[in-house]
């Protein structure tokens, strides 16, 4: 898939991104396709799927709601959720990995208010700017492991502030990973090898984590 991407001159001049219909084609080709409902991407097989969620909800019997959505200024949770599921993929050797945002653009208003009033940070405000500035506000975007921090500042702020749902898949697409509000971090997979390997790696981190690990 990798040898497809065309080079573009981005945040740093190294950047890469792909057009997003050409990405969902190359997709198609591994098995993964548009969600039926509309909302990210899943395994055509869905029988084939093996993976876990990262979440800090707890849902009080006695609640009507189904979520707690995360509040703008404290995003500790959300932020290891992001940094974790990155980090997993390193060790996995899942990079270069794709940035697929399902709604809308990665950033849809201004980021001066935002910064002011301490919803995002400086970085994270200069790095979504530039990409629309170089019209790449709904270009799929691919980084490599060094890239993890970019990654970080464009994904944080999809699942703590704008709320909307954007994925991350492997070179080949054996790794599937969806955030969102309300799901918060998914990671899935249609390799059971790779999954065993993703379980033990997690199982060893999961005493420090601040956040939950459900396994499906």
């Amino acid at each position: 898939m990798t040898g497809e991407l065309q080079t573009c001159i981005g945040i740093d001049g190294s950047m890469l991104f792909v057009d997003e219909e050409k990405y969902l084609g190359l997709m198609k080709e591994v098995g993964v396709v548009p969600c039926k409902e509309g909302r990210g991407l899943c395994y055509e097989d869905e029988e084939s799927v093996l993976g876990f969620d990262f979440t800090n909800l707890t849902v009080p019997l006695t609640s009507p709601a189904a979520f707690e959505s995360p509040a703008p200024g404290d995003r500790r949770v959300e932020s290891s959720m992001v940094s974790t599921l990155l980090d997993l993929l390193d060790k996995l050797g899942e990079y270069p990995a794709s940035m697929y945002l399902a709604d809308d653009e990665w950033l849809a208003e201004e980021t001066g208010p935002l910064v002011k009033n301490g919803h995002m940070t400086k970085t994270e405000g200069l790095i979504l700017s530039k990409l629309c500035e170089e019209d790449h506000g709904m270009d799929v975007i691919v980084v490599g492991p060094d890239e993890k921090a970019i990654a970080e500042s464009i994904i944080i702020p999809q699942l703590t502030l704008f709320s909307t749902t954007c994925c991350i898949t492997g070179p080949k697409g054996r790794v599937l990973a969806v955030i969102s509000e309300d799901d918060e971090v998914s990671f899935n997979t249609n390799d059971p090898a790779l999954f065993q390997l993703a379980d033990a790696i997690m199982k060893e981190l999961e005493p420090d984590l601040p956040f939950k690990l459900i396994r499906a």
